[in-house]
């Protein structure tokens, strides 16, 4: 099967640990002898997926707001830039995971990929698209998609966004990916002086070892400085309007 399936490395990869998996199972319910994963070579088995080290500059970043018009779609790429989120708890959130008083977002366990909960505060620019869109919102969603479910065109937004922005045909590895946002979101803060720590927090990361274990603030009020300080930014002078005018005296 592994000499024999089509698709990736990293498809092949996926595929033979989900069997790997399943068969480790079957030893243990004694339905089969052996896992037959388990008794392949290291060469022999699938490398795996080259993970992605892309971090888009922020030029780039600001090249990707202004290039999508339809409105839904223009608003959850704006979003997905502006509020570093993975891609399916963007997609699949509702107005009761937003608190437009409190200027929060949260994502519930059972939605978040690590199983915990995820708060996170929203700058001026991200605060500006929800409250644009809660007047006219008629389901549960804040980005619905046909029949209010969840918003399936991202692949294909996705597609037209590198063509517009002169990414299709550059390598696979260098092309935008809405998931390297949140690459840039840590790596361009940290130039700017902000802890990491803070910022992987700010991605809601698992915390482990005893670090995770006794260090369980929130630091709220620093995560919101940070995504200010990340939606100036990649709003740019377009967030900046009346900033740069100098009042004169009479």
């Amino acid at each position: 099967m592994l000499e024999t399936m089509q698709g990736s490395e990293g498809e092949r990869d996926l595929v033979f640990r989900g069997l790997d998996r399943f068969l480790s199972w079957c030893v243990k319910q004694e339905l089969v002898e052996i896992n037959a994963c388990a008794a392949l070579d290291r060469d022999e088995k699938p490398r795996g997926a080259t993970a992605r080290d892309h971090v888009p500059s922020l030029d780039e970043l600001r090249a990707v707001r202004t290039v999508v018009k339809n409105e839904l779609q223009r608003d959850l790429a704006r979003f997905l830039l502006l509020v570093p989120l993975r891609r399916n708890e963007a997609v699949g959130l509702a107005w009761s995971d937003v608190d437009l008083q409190l200027r929060r977002v949260r994502i519930p366990a059972h939605r978040a990929k690590n199983r915990e909960a995820h708060e996170l505060p929203l700058s001026a620019p991200a605060m500006a698209i929800l409250k644009a869109r809660k007047p006219a919102a008629k389901g549960e969603l804040v980005f619905p998609g046909a029949d209010d479910k969840p918003y399936t065109g991202l692949d294909h937004l996705l597609t037209r966004i590198r063509k517009r922005i002169g990414h299709a045909d550059t390598k696979k590895a260098e092309r935008f990916s809405f998931h390297d946002v949140r690459r840039s979101f840590v790596s361009l803060l940290a130039e700017r002086g902000f802890d990491v720590d803070l910022l992987d927090q700010c991605l809601g990361h698992s915390r482990k070892g005893v670090f995770g274990i006794y260090q369980r603030a929130s630091r709220m009020a620093e995560r919101r400085r940070a995504l200010e300080a990340w939606g100036e930014l990649i709003a740019g002078e377009a967030g900046s309007q009346g900033k740069n005018v100098v009042a004169f005296r009479a």
